[in-house]
């Protein structure tokens, strides 16, 4: 039997809304136990019932919110990715259920990535060697990361052999997406 199936024993559409906004935000908490939990409590289900209608919902939900990027908000679209095993009321309440929290949880997903330090901007000057130091090049980088308030700025000090590598690997960039062109 499917384990999506489970979910015609739901009360209401409500009920299997709330389910799926469950089984999101338990994705984006890291506690994935709590989708079987929200199931065994939204259906009373025994919990190895629940814990297959938590992973094959987990699943689905994986498949229409991350990995079909070219669904917009279409119930057509998202019933061409249910199992084929399924209920058709429930498919079409599956459907119906999934289009209309797609645009609420891809948001999120995207508010939630995680991406690496943006640099604002940069600063540079010569660190001219005295005596016997070698002369270098000091850097100030301002960089936002991922929170509202999170710019900062960053200083380093690059020295011949540094700067020399970070050029030479800047031109073999350079190159290379010659070479795509």
């Amino acid at each position: 039997m499917e384990p999506l199936n489970h979910l015609l024993a739901a009360p209401s559409r409500a009920a299997v809304a709330a389910f799926f906004d469950a089984l999101f935000a338990a994705r984006h908490s890291g506690d994935p136990a709590a989708g079987a939990a929200a199931a065994a409590a939204a259906l009373q289900l025994p919990a190895p019932d629940a814990s297959a209608l938590a992973a094959a919902a987990a699943a689905l939900l994986r498949r229409v919110v991350y990995e079909s990027s070219d669904l917009v908000n279409s119930a057509d679209a998202v019933r061409a990715l249910l199992p084929g095993a399924l209920d058709a009321r429930l498919a079409a309440l599956l459907a119906q259920v999934l289009s209309a929290g797609l645009p609420a949880w891809r948001d999120a997903a995207v508010e939630q990535r995680v991406a690496p330090p943006r640099v604002e901007g940069c600063a540079a000057e010569p660190d001219g060697g005295a005596g016997d130091a070698e002369p270098a090049l000091r850097l100030a980088l301002r960089v936002r990361g991922a929170g509202p308030a999170a710019a900062r700025e960053v200083r380093l000090s690059l020295d011949a052999a540094a700067l020399g590598a970070l050029l030479a690997g800047m031109r073999r960039v350079r190159e290379q997406l010659a070479a795509l062109a």
